[in-house]
């Protein structure tokens, strides 16, 4: 072999070795962004449940549960949150889908359509329950008696 060809081999192995620790390194992160996908959409469906669980026993109650209406401001905070990720990793999503270092079957843009389909039905759940609250609470309020001739009045009367 020539002098010129060994520093090419040299070169060459040098080469290998940094191409495999990338392609590490790469394949280590896609695995670690399904995971995290995984695990955000696992939870994100047990709270979709229980959203859904706290829909159904609003039904049963029997009594205010909100009068200061605080509840239903933090669950429309939470649902907010919610609206604001899926933004957020839908963003996220389009990243990974024009990376030019992933590939289609790589899994990572799947494993983001199902966190953002977890999103929105969470999204959705939480949303339900918003209104099943205000709704619950708004059978439990009093009924303004009598004939106004005007908003005016109505709220003069409410304010009491």
């Amino acid at each position: 072999m020539v002098r010129n060809e060994v520093t090419r081999l040299r070169s060459f192995g040098q080469y290998v070795e940094f191409q495999a620790a990338r392609s590490g390194e790469i394949l280590k992160a896609i695995d670690d962004v399904i995971y995290a996908c995984c695990a955000e959409r696992d939870q994100l469906i047990a709270l979709t449940g229980a959203a859904l669980e706290f829909v159904q026993a609003l039904k049963r109650a029997e009594s205010p549960i909100d009068q200061d209406g605080s509840i239903l401001k933090k669950l429309e905070q939470a649902r907010d949150s919610l609206a604001r990720a899926y933004d957020e990793q839908a963003k996220m999503r389009e990243s990974a889908a024009n990376a030019p270092s992933l590939h289609e079957d790589d899994g990572v843009v799947e494993a983001f359509d199902g966190l953002l389909d977890a999103i929105a039905a969470a999204h959705n759940a939480m949303n339900d329950l918003c209104w099943a609250v205000g709704e619950h609470e708004a059978d439990f309020d009093k009924v303004a008696s009598g004939t106004y001739k005007s908003a005016d009045d109505l709220l003069a009367a409410l304010k009491g």
